[in-house]
């Protein structure tokens, strides 16, 4: 393919105003300064215009009397030429089918692996769906299996609630007697004195089961609690002495260097039993002290009244 004149020799773009470009002596094309490899020095000499701008091939192919020196003394210099690997990076025919071609083959190979990764991402998502499957699957299971061990642990729970030892009497009580015998009635004529009342052997014995059973459950009771309580005709009634009833109170905002034996000093001095007993309250603020005091329930009243347990001082109870 032959080059334009309008276009750059080397790159094969086209030519601006813009650019500055030089123009070939000889064959009258024009290549783009900044595709040319020279000093700045050659550059500035060939656009002034000082030696002119030949090629390679404008030097392989100038006649010999060219190169013969001026007669007007001017001074003879070779000219600068292009050099051979920037003659081989202009467009040569044929290298556009050559270029055509290779880009087929990328575009060919290119193909070829998008459609071998389809095939690898189509197998994945396969894959992914059957793991998510098996997954939910197992998942459900597990829950399942767990609902099952709650219900078990829970049955367990309620079956270790229930009391394991039990009374006899009451799982296991007395048989009742059976009846006693009846004696025939007579079919022949009427019955007789001897028929009506049987010998005393073959009577049974007249035991009261009701009483029986009922000093068997009295015995047994008695056994399980031995005192009697609620007697009232017994001097052995068991009781438990009660604890005085107290009242406490919180004081706070009082000094730091207040301790829990001053405030024990200063209650015990209006309440008349001797009963305070205080508890320093522990904080992370050291600017005052919290106390928890307590009283009988007779002295809480003295000591709720503030004016009379610390008239002047600047702690308060609440």
């Amino acid at each position: 393919m032959v080059a334009d004149k309008n276009t750059c020799v080397v790159c094969s773009r086209k030519l601006t105003s813009r650019q500055q470009s030089l123009k070939r002596s000889h064959c009258g094309k024009r290549v783009h300064c900044k595709c040319i490899t020279w000093s700045e020095e050659e550059l500035q000499l060939l656009l002034c215009g000082e030696i002119p701008f030949t090629c390679y091939l404008c030097e392989k192919q100038r006649p010999p009397t060219e190169d013969v020196a001026p007669a007007d003394g001017a001074i003879s210099a070779a000219p600068p030429r292009l050099s051979r690997d920037e003659e081989s990076r202009a467009p040569q025919p044929g290298d556009l089918e050559n270029r055509l071609c290779g880009l087929r083959e990328l575009l060919l190979n290119a193909l070829q692996g998008i459609s071998l990764l389809t095939d690898e991402v189509n197998a994945l998502r396969q894959e992914n769906a059957r793991l998510h499957k098996e997954t939910v699957k197992n998942s459900n299971m597990q829950a399942a299996a767990i609902t099952s061990l709650q219900g078990n642990v829970h049955a367990l729970r309620l079956e270790l609630g229930k009391p394991k030892h039990r009374r006899t009497s009451f799982f296991n009580p007395r048989p009742s007697p059976p009846p006693p015998p009846q004696p025939r009635a007579s079919t022949q004529g009427q019955p007789t004195s001897e028929s009506a009342s049987p010998p005393a052997s073959l009577l049974p014995a007249t035991t009261n089961w009701a009483s029986s059973s009922q000093e068997h459950l009295g015995d047994t009771r008695r056994r399980v609690r031995d005192v009697a309580v609620g007697a009232n005709n017994t001097s052995d009634i068991l009781s438990v002495p009660r604890r005085p009833l107290k009242k406490a109170l919180f004081v706070s905002r009082s000094h730091p260097d207040t301790s829990a034996a001053d405030v024990t000093k200063l209650v015990n001095s209006v309440v008349t039993d001797n009963s305070a007993e205080c508890t320093q309250l522990k904080s992370k603020y050291t600017s005052y002290a919290s106390f928890h005091v307590s009283v009988s329930a007779e002295s809480f009243a003295v000591v709720n009244d503030a004016t009379m347990v610390a008239p002047r001082g600047p702690s308060t109870p609440h």
